[in-house]
């Protein structure tokens, strides 16, 4: 009987599996079909679909995670395809509808997560990045070059990242004709990173008043320098109060328990 149910099993795995790779391999072949001969009027009429606020909120969001490349439709095609090809294997493999909106649910949640976890990991290279940034623009506006100079000539010294891409994009905008308040603006709004809205109004700032670009930098690179040690300092004082929860639920009670059952055994022994 044992034998028989485990043969079963094996059995329906390797139906299962067939099931999933046919729909994989369907899949694989309309998108295929679709990219070939009608993606572009495909991706027309998607794009009709979505109101203005849709594809603004979805493009600041795809451009703070650093997917600059993506355009809002095809994010939006590549996201509704995920979700169906999901929902049809958990479909063919459970044959229950509750268990396909679940799946669909939980996709849809972990593809939020995963721009949110990216955009968490950009700002976080952007504060890591920045000061260094501002330290290299300041030497080189010292040297005697330009704003617009110096800002190509730091991004050939620093690492790719998040805030190399963003400035990138300021100086492609810059190429492109937009104006140098346009492109300011749009970096803040881009990245949505505190310090980065402030390096940027201070330049506009700097540009309008004919101030110096420079020493406001500098003082601006050892203000965020200031700021990140005090983060750093507030993270280690919460380390402690942190530690006390698994100290609580975890370690105590075993300590406890071990200690009971040690006294229980010698006074059961004693009596």
């Amino acid at each position: 009987m044992v034998e028989a149910l485990g043969s079963l099993f094996q059995i329906k795995w390797v139906v299962d599996l067939c099931v999933f790779l046919t729909v994989w391999l369907l899949c694989v072949l309309l998108m295929s079909v679709y990219t070939r001969f009608a993606y572009v009027t495909f991706r027309q009429n998607i794009a009709k679909q979505l109101s203005w606020s849709t594809r603004e909120k979805i493009s600041i969001r795809l451009k703070r995670s650093g997917l600059y490349k993506w355009e809002v439709v095809d994010w939006v095609i590549l996201r509704e395809a995920i979700t169906i090809v999901v929902a049809g294997v958990l479909f063919a493999t459970s044959q229950q509808v509750l268990v396909m909106l679940l799946g669909v649910v939980a996709i849809r949640i972990w593809l939020f997560m995963f721009i949110n976890t990216k955009i968490k990991h950009q700002l976080h290279q952007l504060s890591h990045d920045l000061p260094y940034f501002i330290d290299l623009l300041c030497m080189t506006l010292t040297s005697g070059m330009n704003l617009q100079t110096g800002i190509q000539t730091t991004l050939e010294h620093i690492q790719p990242g998040a805030l190399r891409l963003a400035w990138q994009q300021y100086v492609f905008d810059i190429r492109s004709g937009i104006a140098y308040d346009i492109a300011m603006q749009n970096i803040m709004l881009n990245t949505g990173h505190e310090e980065m809205r402030r390096v940027c109004v201070s330049l506009i700032q700097a540009q309008q008043r004919g101030m110096s670009v420079a020493s406001m930098l500098s003082e601006h690179a050892r203000q965020l320098r200031a700021s990140h040690l005090l983060a750093a300092e507030k993270k280690a004082l919460q380390a402690p109060v942190r530690m006390l929860f698994p100290l609580v639920v975890c370690f105590f009670p075993c300590t406890f328990l071990v200690l009971g059952f040690a006294v229980w055994v010698s006074a059961g022994l004693g009596a």
